[in-house]
């Protein structure tokens, strides 16, 4: 009713769709646990770029890791991509239960990127997931963000749930390019 005066707004309301980039999806038809067919991953790439969206990467989970325990030799992997020249993109970490804060600032400071699940910012997790992430966020830790899209449903109440306009204001913060 009095919509001008409002404190919040959604991601799409809030323009941080114009051309986005998402750098966490899962689009590819069959590869893991997203989209099973063509005809679905055109649908949602159709409104996502009826959404404002520009790019998209196609990240399908090939390595699944826990998000209640650290996988064995967590640390020894990263050291080796490091060594190895590549750039690790942590997607979600504000979803792994056992991560701590000085977790996080081990991680960043080996070099590893963040990118804020939108869904998890959007409370469509957890209030605990909700919360780490607004804490992420605040304190810049994060370096890109991802939409996580599985499915339309959850795309759709993820961009349409009203967020505090600190948040949004917080988020356009995060460079969202490489």
């Amino acid at each position: 009713m009095f919509g001008i005066f409002s404190r919040k707004k959604s991601i799409l309301e809030s323009g941080l769709l114009d051309g986005f980039t998402d750098h966490h999806s899962h689009l590819l038809p069959g590869v893991d646990d997203g989209f099973q067919t063509a005809d679905l991953t055109l649908e949602a790439l159709r409104t996502m770029e009826q959404a404002g969206v520009a790019d998209v990467w196609l990240t399908p989970h090939i390595m699944e890791t826990s998000y209640f325990r650290a996988p064995i030799e967590m640390r020894g992997l990263i050291g080796e991509m490091l060594n190895a020249g590549l750039h690790p993109i942590l997607a979600h970490p504000e979803r792994y239960k056992y991560m701590e804060q000085s977790d996080y600032e081990e991680l960043k400071q080996l070099g590893l990127l963040f990118q804020l699940n939108l869904g998890s910012i959007a409370g469509c997790y957890s209030k605990h997931t909700k919360e780490k992430a607004e804490w992420l966020l605040e304190n810049g830790y994060y370096d890109l963000m991802g939409s996580d899209i599985h499915n339309l449903r959850f795309y759709n109440h993820t961009i349409n749930e009203p967020l505090p306009k600190k948040v949004i204001e917080a988020m356009r913060q995060i460079p969202n390019q490489l």
